[in-house]
């Protein structure tokens, strides 16, 4: 935990440091909203990141990229966690893994 938190601590102290328009998005589970044990939540966090449902990105001058992590597992594993998405079927969730790894081929 100590980790994330510094992570997140330079990530703002950087975007205070910017002139102009800054955005930061985070990804905070809601352990009820979501159907997540209450052991779970930071576990979902990570499955987002590996997954590439929500990518660790910064983007500077509009221009430059970077990816901090790759998409590595199935987007399967972070939905079978997550009470709520317990109603897709398999068609559904190839479609959700085919938008995810056409958003990571461009």
């Amino acid at each position: 935990m100590i980790k994330i938190n510094l992570l997140a601590e330079r990530k703002v102290a950087k975007a205070k440091a910017l002139r102009g328009t800054r955005i930061l998005t985070l990804l905070i589970p809601c352990l009820d909203g979501w159907g997540v044990d209450d052991d779970m939540g930071l576990a979902a966090a990570r499955l987002a990141v590996e997954t590439g449902a929500f990518p660790l990105l910064e983007v500077e001058d509009g221009v430059r990229y970077t990816v901090n992590a790759a998409k590595t597992r199935p987007i399967g594993d972070y939905l079978a966690i997550q009470r709520r998405y317990r109603h897709l079927g398999a068609k559904q969730v190839a479609a959700l893994q085919a938008e995810i790894d056409e958003g990571w081929a461009r």
